[in-house]
């Protein structure tokens, strides 16, 4: 023999694993786990589950604010201004009155359910031809803050509403 081949050594034959299961079998028994998994959640308690993703009708619904929350009679901080919101209907129609100190007639009073309930009410009057509030309802400090338009002078005002029933 040459010295070549001497040096070189045989290894045994590698023998097959031996295995529980085949792929066949593991595949087989993956529609019996997958089963079993749904049943197990099935029977798990609610409490455990991730909660249901939102949708948008929910988010829409918790973005709206309460308007009963801008019900009530309300006083501007710098004067003798006070303005009722008696009601608000589902449409966004405000019935409202407003005193300074005499009463004045309101044109207009409607509600946006914006994030931040938007009030607008519109003067009409001797003395106020289309004078404008535009408030929004400041739930944390519940205020209605806001500007007053005049359209006769061309002037905005920031402004401030406290309640006071």
């Amino acid at each position: 023999m040459s010295a070549s081949k001497s040096q070189h050594t045989q290894h045994p034959p590698v023998a097959k694993r031996d295995r529980l299961f085949g792929w066949k079998e593991g595949l087989c028994a993956l529609p019996l786990v997958a089963g079993l998994a749904l049943l197990a959640y099935a029977w798990s308690p609610a409490s455990t589950r991730e909660p249901a993703p939102a949708t948008a009708a929910s988010v829409a619904v918790a973005a709206k604010p309460a308007a009963s929350a801008c019900v009530g009679v309300w006083r501007r901080l710098d004067g003798d201004y006070t303005l009722a919101i008696q009601s608000v209907r589902e449409d966004g129609v405000v019935e409202a009155t407003y005193h300074n100190p005499k009463a004045v007639h309101v044109a207009r009073a409607t509600l946006q359910r914006t994030p931040t309930a938007s009030l607008e009410i519109e003067l009409r009057d001797t003395g106020y031809d289309g004078n404008r509030y535009m408030l929004h309802h400041d739930a944390a400090n519940d205020r209605l803050t806001g500007t007053y338009f005049q359209p006769a002078v061309q002037r905005t005002y920031q402004v401030q509403f406290a309640r006071i029933r």
